[in-house]
């Protein structure tokens, strides 16, 4: 990032994939994009493919409270 958003901090905490509370074209806008990811070779799979695949059609739940703290750091810095 350049600008005035240069010195922002950037955080990734992956979430949860529910298919389940998924709408109907959600879940089926997924499954299609997984087959044609699944056509590929796994070696050349993206970071996001990889992850779809390895969600598959199954709920999942990757959040922790750890991830927050990196986060809650910054905050209490930007309080002082």
């Amino acid at each position: 990032m350049t600008g005035e958003l240069k010195n922002i901090p950037f955080f990734y905490c992956r979430g949860a994939w529910n298919m389940d509370g998924m709408s109907f074209v959600d879940r089926n806008l997924c499954k299609m994009l997984q087959k044609a990811v699944g056509k590929k070779n796994p070696e050349d799979y993206e970071v996001w493919e990889a992850a779809l695949m390895e969600a598959g059609n199954e709920n999942r739940d990757w959040t922790d409270k750890k991830y927050l703290e990196p986060i809650i750091k910054e905050i209490r810095k930007m309080e002082r």
